[in-house]
Parts: C-alpha cells; sequence; structure tokens
C-alpha cells in the first residue's frame, strides 16, 4: 500500500482546510454585520449550493464506484437540515444545523475519519461539506436565525438521543457503523481516550450532552446580561 495516497491528519492539506475555515467564517461574521441584508440571499444561496454540490456528487461518485451512501451519519442529517435552514430559514432548522453543525461536524473537520488525500475526491467531497456545514451554522448564527431556548436545547438532546437509539438497532440489524456508535473511527479521534466500546458509547453521550450546554451557554449570558 502506498501510504502516501492516505490521509494524515495535521498535515499542510488538512492546516490548510482549517485555515480557510476559519477564514471564511470570520469573513461571514464581518459580512453578516456590515452588509446586512444585502448580499444575504445570495450568501445563503452559495452555502446551499456548495453543500448541495458535495452530497449530491458523493452519492452519485459513490453510486458509479458500486456501493449506496445511506445518509445516516449525525452529518448526512446536518447537511440536509443545513440546506433547508439557509432556504426556508425555518427557526427549528437554523438551531438544529448550529448544534449538530458545530457540536458534530467542526469535531469532524478537526478529526476527520478519512482515508483519501489531496487531491483524491473523497478528500475535497468530505472537507466541503463538512465545511459547509460549519459555515452555514457559523452564518446563521452572525444573521440571528439562531435563537436557542432551554426548551430547544432538551428538543436538541431528544432528537439527537433518539437518532442514537435508532442508530444502534440500524447497526445491530445491518452490521453498519453509523454514528460511530458500532466501533471507533478508524482514524484518530476524541474516542480513543475513553475505552472499547461500549463504554466509549457513555463519553458520546458525555460530550454530547457537554457541547450542547457550551452552545448554549452564550445566549443564555447574552439574555441574562440584557435584563
Amino acid at each position: 500500500m502506498n501510504t502516501n495516497s492516505l490521509f494524515h491528519p495535521f498535515r499542510p492539506d488538512h492546516l490548510a482546510v482549517l485555515g480557510l475555515t476559519l477564514t471564511a467564517a470570520v469573513l461571514l461574521v464581518i459580512a453578516a454585520k456590515h452588509f446586512a441584508g444585502r448580499f444575504d440571499r445570495w450568501t445563503r444561496i452559495v452555502l446551499a449550493f456548495n453543500l448541495l454540490l458535495g452530497g449530491v456528487s458523493g452519492w452519485v461518485v459513490a453510486w458509479i464506484q458500486g456501493y449506496l451512501v445511506v445518509p445516516l451519519n449525525l452529518c448526512d442529517l446536518a447537511l440536509l437540515a443545513a440546506i433547508w435552514a439557509l432556504f426556508s430559514l425555518q427557526p427549528w432548522a437554523c438551531i438544529l444545523v448550529y448544534f449538530w453543525g458545530l457540536g458534530g461536524s467542526l469535531h469532524a473537520l478537526l478529526t476527520p475519519d478519512l482515508t483519501t488525500s489531496f487531491p483524491g475526491f473523497w478528500w475535497f467531497q468530505f472537507f466541503l461539506t463538512h465545511a459547509g456545514i460549519v459555515l452555514s451554522a457559523v452564518y446563521l448564527t452572525a444573521t440571528n436565525r439562531v435563537q436557542p431556548t432551554v426548551r430547544s436545547v432538551i428538543w436538541i438532546w431528544i432528537i439527537t438521543n433518539g437518532y442514537m437509539t435508532l442508530v444502534v438497532f440500524i447497526n445491530w440489524l445491518y452490521g453498519t457503523n453509523f454514528g460511530y456508535l458500532a466501533e471507533k473511527p478508524a482514524h484518530p479521534s476524541l474516542l480513543d481516550y475513553f475505552g472499547p466500546w461500549p463504554y466509549y458509547l457513555l463519553a458520546i453521550e458525555a460530550i454530547g450532552t457537554l457541547s450542547l450546554l457550551i452552545l448554549y451557554a452564550p445566549f443564555a449570558v447574552a439574555r441574562r446580561m440584557g435584563k
């Protein structure tokens, strides 16, 4: 096996993606504050098109290569929610993208479970979609479309745990590993520090709950200071 063709985290290609994503996030926040709604519609269209391109191209190429991609990973659902939120601006969808995007897809960007290195198709597809979800969450938040409450945090927690319960059953039934609930990612991740299956599932639950609270904290503090 040619190890040069394999993806290695925090090499120049990975660091470049992280740097570009951070730069794009800062620019989106600046644009949201200084240009108000002037380019809002086109910004949302570009972000949604990016996600559509990444998602559809991945399904098509996988089909050409002879296998079916079932969108049951949490980031797949976050991608679909982001596209809907960008077009519809439904409050529930925007909140979902905020929590799933910054709580899940951001972690995937930092510790990618990826085999193909730059400039392979799956390298581009992975980072196009995951960075797109994160940037969508940032933009929707910067334009005040994300206004979570305690009730919505509880709702997200219930939805996420319902997803995990369903996926555990699907993984058991079909021998799949959606959500990494059957085994850990092949590449290094935070889960490596929490023991073997099923013990690391408790860590997933704890990290997920803590992420919800951390992501909600700025809104809770802002409301308290605003009183």
